[in-house]
């Protein structure tokens, strides 16, 4: 949930996304805590893509120069008032097309000179001489029925007019023709605009082909979580954006800014049969820090906005409250959403419109700390992509947080395996969740869902980069 922290608001995710998923499952794999973590004495742990001088830079990993320590889950503690180093893998290049690059080692201390090709390796290899074989997760199991998609690209995904599919990446609009084989991109935005879209948005193709694309615009993202006060300090901003497109993804007009709050994540739209499109989004709360969802709807295929009411389950921490929701219609014609907590289970909320949520309490499906991702399948199911509690066979998980930074109480943050649910009964029963990738020591979770053909699902998650396809009739008892 969230991004990257101010002090690294000019930097974009890494464009290999092999690399990058090598990377995070080598360095990142076995952190217990989440990987978005900060304040003053913590630095960017997650991996991100810098032009300094035209010369790329891979973030990996960061800690606290001075004090390194273990601390249960914790994958390092840093302590305040130290100077902090960033140890990264860099791509130095000629250009920032990396022509003629090559990968090389490399520590940075943020503000000074580059260090060369001594920190890095000496830490790194303290580093994983210390935590041993853990550091490098199992190997990625998938479900026998499930096939790895052609391509990295990361959902969520559109079908075109023409049969095409339709992706956003950065700022650039990608286009297949072959079924994900190979992908055309376009810029989505003009030449001089500062303006990235995140990984974590939503993506919808209405009735009419009009293609809005829901987003928080990571170039202008300032964290400024304090941990002394256990709350965001004014200025923390992520806004929440929007835009969309007229001609299948050529070209884009419209961009509205629709708040400037903190937006943890924007992860679900749909349109309902009345032409309305809904989509979920968050906002952060302060006194005490917390998040809470919101939804904004249009009924004009997305030329203007409303925002709903505000859920706000309480809690205190920069990932505390009510998070990440996921939204589907139901045959009623109520929207159903399903809310990311700290509580060992999804919160659910039910709206007629959309506008106004006035129903809210606690739903029967365990779940970690993780968003879940609802979809109406071709077939009339309800679809739910999700990361359980526990894993599979067992009862407990090692908690973390309760420390009113990550989170008011402790939580499972167990993201080891994906699974899914099929439901007949619009949710109200579910078949025996099937897992359908597991690797332990790495996290598995951010889903996306994209029903390519009737009954063939593409699966795509933004931490652990799963891309695999699957027919229905496959999981289904």
């Amino acid at each position: 949930m969230g991004l990257p922290p101010a002090h690294a608001k000019a930097m974009n995710l890494v464009p290999d996304f092999k690399l990058r998923r090598r990377l995070y499952q080598i360095f990142c794999g076995p952190m217990k805590q989440d990987r978005k973590k900060w304040d003053s004495s913590h630095r960017l742990i997650n991996f991100a893509y810098a032009s300094p001088k035209q010369c790329h830079s891979i973030n990996v990993l960061s800690c606290s120069y001075g004090k390194m320590r273990w601390k249960q889950s914790h994958f390092f503690s840093g302590m305040n008032n130290t100077p902090n180093f960033l140890f990264f893998i860099a791509a130095t290049s000629r250009g920032p097309n990396n022509k003629g690059g090559r990968y090389a080692r490399r520590a940075i201390n943020p503000g000074r000179p580059v260090m060369r090709n001594f920190f890095f390796p000496t830490i790194a290899g303290i580093l994983m001489f210390c935590i041993g074989m853990e550091a490098f997760p199992e190997e990625l199991w998938l479900h026998p029925k499930c096939e790895t998609l052609p391509s990295e690209v990361l959902g969520p995904f559109v079908t075109l007019g023409d049969g095409g599919i339709l992706a956003l990446q950065g700022a650039h609009a990608l286009v297949s023709k072959d079924e994900g084989v190979t992908w055309e991109s376009t810029p989505i935005f003009k030449e001089g605009e500062t303006i990235s879209i995140s990984t974590e948005g939503a993506l919808l193709r209405t009735r009419s082909g009009v293609i809005i694309a829901a987003f928080l615009n990571v170039s202008a993202q300032d964290w400024r979580w304090n941990s002394e006060t256990h709350d965001a300090d004014p200025g923390t901003r992520l806004p929440c954006c929007v835009i969309r497109s007229l001609d299948e993804g050529k070209t884009w007009q419209d961009f509205q800014t629709l708040h400037e709050d903190w937006t943890g994540a924007v992860r679900d739209i749909i349109q309902t049969r009345d032409g309305r499109v809904v989509f979920t989004s968050m906002r952060l709360l302060n006194r005490p820090g917390r998040h809470c969802v919101l939804t904004y709807s249009s009924t004009d295929d997305g030329l203007t906005w409303k925002p709903s009411n505000l859920l706000d389950l309480g809690g205190n921490g920069h990932h505390d409250g009510a998070t990440e929701a996921t939204v589907e219609e139901l045959r009623d014609g109520r929207l159903w959403k399903l809310i990311r907590t700290n509580l060992g289970v999804f919160w659910e909320a039910f709206s007629d419109d959309g506008m106004y949520w006035r129903t809210m309490g606690q739903t029967t499906i365990d779940a970690s700390s993780a968003p879940g991702m609802l979809k109406r399948l071709q077939s009339g199911r309800l679809l739910l992509v999700w990361n359980r509690r526990f894993p599979e066979g067992k009862t407990e998980y090692p908690l973390t947080g309760g420390d009113r930074e990550w989170s008011e109480v402790p939580v499972s943050n167990h993201r080891e395996e994906l699974s899914v649910a099929f439901s007949e009964d619009d949710g109200k029963t579910w078949t025996t969740p099937v897992v359908v990738a597991r690797q332990p020591g790495a996290w598995l979770a951010y889903p996306y869902v994209y029903e390519r053909k009737p009954g063939e699902l593409w699966i795509t998650t933004m931490q652990g980069g799963v891309r695999v396809k699957v027919r229905e009739a496959d999981l289904l008892p």
